[in-house]
C-alpha cells in the first residue's frame, strides 16, 4: 500500500504509464523504477488478499480476528446433535451403513464420519471436500434407527464464516484447484522480483563517497491537523489488530 501511494503520487499525471510501464529510451534506475512500480500495482490486489487471509491464521493477529468474528457472530457453526434413545438389546449400524445413508441424503465427495462419544450419541457425517462448489453439509444419524436426526448446511453458515472459509481455501491454493495454485505461485515469484528490484534500486542510489545518507525532513508540519490525527488513530488501531507490526512501529 505504501508503494502504491508513493508511485501514484509521483505519477498522477501519467496513469497509463504507471499501469503499463514504458521502457523505451529508459535506462538505469529509472527503468528499474518503472518495472518495479508497474509490477507492484498489478500484484497489489493479490498481495493484500494473501496478507489479510494469512493474518487470520497468525498467532497474535489471528487471535484478534477470532475475537472480532465471535463478537460479530460470524464463527463457523457446529452441529450439536441431541442424544438418541437407546432401545433395549439394540445393535448400532456400521460405518458402511452411515456412509450409505449420507450419500443417499446428498452428501458428496470426501466425508468425515465421527463415531458416537457415548452409547446414546449420534453418528455425524460431514462433507470435507475443498474447492468449488462449497460442500460443508453435516448430518447426525441415529445409530439404532438409521435415520437422520439433524442437519447443518452451507446455507446455515453466517456470511463472515463463508468468507473466512473461502479465504482460507484460496490462500492455501485449494479453492480453484490447479489454477489457484498457479496464481499463487506467480504471485510469489512476482513478490520475489519486487524485492530484488527494490534492493537493486537502493544499491544504485546508495551514497558512493562514503557519506551517510541525510535524514529526510519531517513531513508532519505540511499536513492539516485532522490528517495527522486520523493517521495516528489508524496507526494505533493497526498496532492493536496486528501486534507484531505495532511493535515495529513503536521501535
Amino acid at each position: 500500500l505504501g508503494g502504491r501511494i508513493l508511485l501514484i503520487d509521483r505519477r498522477r499525471k501519467r496513469r497509463r504509464e504507471v499501469l503499463l510501464t514504458a521502457l523505451k529510451n529508459r535506462t538505469g534506475r529509472v527503468r528499474l523504477l518503472g518495472v518495479h512500480g508497474a509490477l507492484g500495482l498489478w500484484l497489489a490486489a493479490g498481495l493484500i488478499a494473501v496478507s489479510i487471509t494469512g493474518l487470520t491464521w497468525s498467532q497474535y493477529a489471528g487471535d484478534r480476528f477470532s475475537q472480532a468474528i465471535e463478537a460479530l457472530d460470524g464463527t463457523s457453526p457446529r452441529l450439536t446433535a441431541a442424544d438418541v434413545t437407546v432401545p433395549p438389546n439394540a445393535t448400532p449400524i456400521r460405518f458402511d451403513d452411515a456412509l450409505r445413508i449420507a450419500k443417499t441424503d446428498g452428501l458428496e465427495g470426501p466425508l468425515t464420519i465421527t463415531p458416537p462419544s457415548t452409547q446414546a450419541g449420534p453418528i455425524t457425517v460431514k462433507e470435507s471436500a475443498n474447492g468449488l462448489p462449497i460442500q460443508r453439509d453435516t448430518i447426525a444419524i441415529d445409530p439404532y434407527r438409521a435415520n437422520i436426526t439433524e442437519r447443518l448446511g452451507w446455507q446455515d453458515y453466517p456470511l463472515l464464516a463463508k468468507l473466512t472459509n473461502l479465504g482460507i481455501q484460496a490462500h492455501s491454493g485449494q479453492l480453484l484447484g490447479l489454477a489457484n495454485q498457479i496464481a499463487m505461485a506467480l504471485l510469489a515469484i512476482g513478490t520475489l522480483a519486487l524485492l530484488v528490484l527494490g534492493y537493486r534500486m537502493w544499491w544504485r542510489r546508495r551514497p558512493t563517497n562514503g557519506a551517510i545518507a541525510p535524514i529526510p525532513p519531517r513531513a508532519w508540519h505540511r499536513f492539516p491537523h485532522w490528517v495527522v490525527f486520523i493517521t495516528v488513530l489508524t496507526t494505533a488501531v493497526l498496532a492493536w489488530v496486528i501486534p507484531v507490526l505495532g511493535v515495529t512501529l513503536g521501535a
